[in-house]
This record gives structure tokens, C-alpha cells and sequence, in this order.
């Protein structure tokens, strides 16, 4: 019986596996390498960081981005994908670079992990939540999409107020 039970649920993992759309796929994974250079980004305002906005900042999307991955991560799992647990190439050469900044390091993480990322990630979440095929993908993209928003908000104003300051 317990042989029955596993083969069922390896048989239906890849069942849902086979039928995600490859686009949906590659919307997961983009969004699972989001949040990991996200994350990475903000664990490293909160080291290097002299600014109690920007490590505030930080530790908001830093909490917001554990959350979401942990959303995806199930969702993927359910689907039999198995997400990337790395930033991509560029996000990690934009982290390298962040981490060498030092007295211009809040404008920086500001600009590049807030506004620049947020504005990627909009745009990715919104063609997910109108044109993805999967019905569980099209509604996690469409919760999340407000949050982003959100994220994308605050680090404006917040970069506004550094560019004013500078």
C-alpha cells in the first residue's frame, strides 16, 4: 500500500511536471532567482548599511522575499520543478559590485536592488498574472504582483530621499 501511495504521488509530480508550460517554468524559475539575488542583496544593506531607513528597508523585503520563496518553492514542488537556489549571473556581478561600494553603498542598494530590481520584477509578475497558462501560477503571480508593487513604492520614495540628502 505505501508502495502504491509513493508511486501515485511520483506518478502525479510528474504529471504535473509534464504538463506546466515551459513559459510558466521559466517564470518560476526567474522569480525563485529574483528573490535569492534579492535576498542575498539585502542581507548585505543590513551588514554594510550606516542608514537605519535603509537597513529598515532591507529587512522589510528581506522578510517579504523569505515568504515568497518559501510560496514558489511550493508551488514549483508541486509542479515536480525544482527552482534554482542562486542569484543569476548579473544579479551576482551587481552584488559583487554593491558589496565593494562603501560610502556610496545606500544609493547604490537603494537604485539596484530596490528600483531597478522591483521594476524587472513588476513587469515579470503582471505578464505572469495575465498570461500564464497554469491556473495556480496565474493566481500566485497575481498575489504576489500587489507586493512588489508595494516593495517597488518604497524603495522610489526612499531613493528620492537619499538623492536629496546626497
Amino acid at each position: 500500500m505505501l508502495i502504491a501511495a509513493l508511486a501515485l504521488a511520483l506518478t502525479n509530480g510528474l504529471a504535473s511536471a509534464a504538463t506546466l508550460d515551459r513559459t510558466d517554468a521559466e517564470f518560476l524559475e526567474q522569480a525563485a532567482r529574483a528573490d535569492r539575488g534579492e535576498i542575498e542583496g539585502c542581507q548585505l544593506a543590513l551588514k554594510q548599511s550606516h542608514r537605519a531607513e535603509v537597513k529598515a528597508l532591507a529587512q522589510q523585503i528581506l522578510t517579504e522575499h523569505q515568504q515568497t520563496a518559501q510560496e514558489l518553492a511550493t508551488l514549483a514542488a508541486s509542479k515536480g520543478l525544482k527552482l534554482p537556489e542562486e542569484p543569476t549571473l548579473t544579479q551576482a556581478t551587481k552584488l559583487k559590485a554593491l558589496s565593494l561600494a562603501r560610502r556610496e553603498f545606500d544609493v547604490k542598494f537603494v537604485k539596484s536592488v530596490g528600483v531597478d530590481a522591483y521594476a524587472e520584477e513588476e513587469r515579470l509578475y503582471f505578464k505572469a498574472s495575465t498570461e500564464s497558462r497554469d491556473a495556480e501560477v496565474r493566481a500566485f503571480a497575481a498575489r504576489t504582483l500587489p507586493i512588489v508593487e508595494r516593495r517597488l513604492d518604497a524603495a522610489q520614495k526612499l531613493l528620492l530621499a537619499l538623492d536629496k540628502d546626497v
